[in-house]
């Protein structure tokens, strides 16, 4: 299995990146760049996802932190399905899910 890994700039490109879905299946959405989670939870009719990345770092010169399989960025998918990461502080937001099924509904 090939596998292809790319940065993710902190603004909006448009490029695709991928959201979990209950199958596993990623479910591509547009990028829109980061968010902190303070922001994020006023959005309105905004959804918590997971991203299908496995591993971040902060900047180039820093280390790749990889990602436990059960692990995920957490997602704030928009109203007009675009994604963004969701942040605290300069560091992207983890959660741990247990049996891989990471849609959930309310605000991130």
């Amino acid at each position: 299995m090939n596998a292809v890994y790319r940065d993710y700039p902190p603004y909006r490109t448009g490029e695709l990146v991928g959201v979990v879905t209950g199958n596993n299946e990623p479910d591509l959405r547009r990028w829109l760049g980061t968010i902190d989670r303070r922001a994020a939870k006023l959005m309105p009719s905004a959804r918590q996802v997971a991203l299908d990345f496995e591993a971040y770092r902060l900047s180039l010169l820093d280390k790749t932190v990889w990602l436990k399989p059960n692990v995920r960025v957490v997602g704030c998918l928009t109203p007009d399905g675009e994604v963004l990461a969701v942040t605290d502080g300069n560091k992207p937001l983890l959660k741990k899910f247990g049996n891989y099924s990471t849609e959930s509904s309310g605000n991130s």
